[in-house]
């Protein structure tokens, strides 16, 4: 059960979901809408620049990289205006069967098939997931499949998008609980302290790992063969670990930026104490996948329900009419 940790960590990390925010549009001087960062045509390979290099190499090396692009090109200040943060919908309503076709059924079948060469097999088909999910989302699904309605959505339905984003997110956040919360009770038998061996590396659990270190006791009995394996599966264990570990830190911090912006612009009074509390029971609850999800959401019903300090609202519009004597309804001085 072991295994399944890493399961639990990374099911909701950003890379496993194309981010919502690099599919926002925004108003030009000219009135024109255009995709932020990236031209419309670059925009569909978005997902291979960051989960491919994440999964060949170390997520935990690629989403401060990531996370520093979308912190610096994506300010608090482009959301005064409450359709600055709508996302393409046909791409979004995208998203989750892309998920599960590309990413958790081969993933699943990594970890349960019978027979260990299909596990390995499905192991590998697993590992190119991202070139699958970007093939599915931008070149079928969001393409021939899903209707695109930003024409309309842009000016009339601004907060469309939601209940998708909601559906999206919000089935990972219960996966990614019912993961947490199965690997709490079933490998470390409901213990705190034993939660933490199984998911924090060494360095941070009280429980040190000896790599191998069953497979001497034997007598020198053991087949050197199967000391290798068991061996590698450690090793491989606690990078995954420090990997989980490095991953939530990095996402975490990324978070914490966008709500210190979100306070910054007085769209939300609550007291860091609070946030962090509510982050911090929610993380060891229902694990750091679900409470970064949660987290995201309540960002995003904060840019839809709030508004910026500095936004341009009717209220304000009616207060500056009225200093300088000039009817709201007419238009004319009085």
């Amino acid at each position: 059960m072991l295994s399944l940790s890493p399961l639990s960590l990374l099911s909701l990390s950003p890379f496993s979901c194309p981010p919502f925010s690099l599919q926002k549009i925004e108003k030009t001087d000219k009135k024109k809408v255009q995709l932020t960062t990236l031209s419309k045509k670059q925009k569909n390979n978005r997902p291979l620049l960051f989960t491919l290099p994440a999964q060949f190499f170390s997520i935990a090396l690629v989403s401060p990289l990531y996370y520093a692009l979308h912190y610096t090109l994506s300010p608090i200040e482009r959301y005064k205006a409450t359709d600055m943060r709508l996302t393409r919908k046909s791409y979004t309503k995208s998203v989750l069967p892309a998920l599960v076709l590309t990413y958790f059924l081969p993933l699943y079948l990594a970890f349960f098939l019978p027979d260990f060469s299909s596990r390995v097999d499905a192991s590998f088909v697993w590992q190119l997931f991202p070139i699958y999910l970007s093939v599915l989302i931008s070149g079928i699904l969001a393409r021939f499949v899903v209707k695109d309605t930003m024409k309309n959505d842009r000016i009339y339905n601004f907060t469309g998008d939601l209940t998708a984003i909601k559906v999206t997110v919000g089935a990972l956040v219960v996966h990614s609980a019912a993961v947490w919360l199965y690997t709490f009770f079933a490998s470390a038998g409901g213990s705190p302290s034993k939660m933490a061996e199984v998911v924090l590396p060494p360095f941070f659990s009280s429980h040190l790992v000896t790599l191998g270190g069953g497979a001497e006791g034997g007598g020198g009995g053991g087949d050197p063969g199967n000391d290798t394996a068991r061996k590698l599966v450690a090793l491989t264990g606690e990078f995954l670990k420090w990997d989980s570990t490095f991953l939530f830190g990095n996402t975490f911090l990324w978070l914490g930026c966008l709500f210190w912006d979100i306070k910054a612009a007085g769209m939300l009074e609550l007291s860091w104490f609070w946030i962090l509390l509510g982050g911090g029971v929610s993380a060891v609850t229902f694990g750091p996948g679900a409470a970064v999800g949660m987290g995201w959401l309540w960002r995003e019903e904060l840019l839809i329900k709030r508004r910026h300090r500095d936004a341009v609202t009717e209220e304000k519009a009616r207060e500056l009419n009225k200093r300088l004597g000039v009817d709201w309804e007419s238009g004319y001085e009085d």
